[in-house]
């Protein structure tokens, strides 16, 4: 598990330290890049990767982001990617929605694609 502790840090940190680390930039990996960007079709690879991730961030004091690495949330989203991609995505796209990270439209207002300092911390 050393190893997949290492990848996931790697990942997610590209070599900044964990400070780098987001929630958001924990979701998309978790949610988005684990299922669909590894080549490693192996059954329980992406649960063995969170479980890893989460080993990471409890040794890390980051209790919220070994949180969401062991939530029900992170098992539904790989449950319905074994069922099929296009289920997986719809999953996760429900998850980054209800997970507070990505800011609601508002009508009227349109986000814009480039971040203010502020806003870049907590992406």
């Amino acid at each position: 598990m050393a190893r997949e502790a290492e990848h996931v840090f790697e990942s997610l940190t590209c070599g900044e330290g964990p400070r780098a680390i987001r929630q958001g930039r924990l979701q998309q990996w978790l949610w988005y890049v684990l299922p669909t960007k590894y080549l490693n079709n192996e059954l329980g690879c992406m649960n063995r990767m969170a479980a890893a991730a989460a080993e990471l961030f409890g040794e890390l004091g980051l209790d919220v982001f070994a949180g969401i690495c062991r939530s029900e949330t992170t098992a539904e989203v790989f449950q319905a990617y074994d069922r099929s991609r296009s289920a997986g995505l719809a999953a996760m796209r429900k998850a980054i929605g209800v997970s507070g990270v990505d800011p609601p439209d508002v009508e009227g207002f349109e986000w814009g694609s480039v971040m203010g300092m502020v806003a870049s911390r907590y992406t």
